[in-house]
């Protein structure tokens, strides 16, 4: 994804699985190149930052969405199809304690 591209929608304001998927077509976009290549997909996981997909997790007492489980794991599933893995492992520090 170049700096060029739209911002995504945030997840926080929006229903997350849409901006999953819409992330995920972006993110599909390249990755075959990123593979090859074999580059880090920074810019990537730039755009999950900026889109709010790591602040899910986040409390509504702490003005996060405050998301459910199910909800969590199928948004954070739809991006990493799109990437080919590449973003998966980066995705899983969300789960740590």
């Amino acid at each position: 994804m170049s700096t060029t591209d739209p911002a995504p929608a945030r997840a926080e304001s929006a229903d997350p699985l849409t901006v999953a998927a819409e992330l995920a077509e972006h993110f599909a976009q390249g990755a075959a190149d990123r593979d090859r290549d074999r580059t880090l997909p920074h810019a990537e996981i730039d755009t999950l930052s900026k889109a709010g997909m790591f602040a899910l997790t986040v409390p509504s007492r702490y003005g996060g969405p405050d998301v459910d489980v199910p909800t969590l794991t199928a948004a954070l599933h739809h991006p990493a199809t799109g990437e080919v893995g590449d973003i998966s492992p980066g995705m899983g520090m969300i789960f740590e304690d």
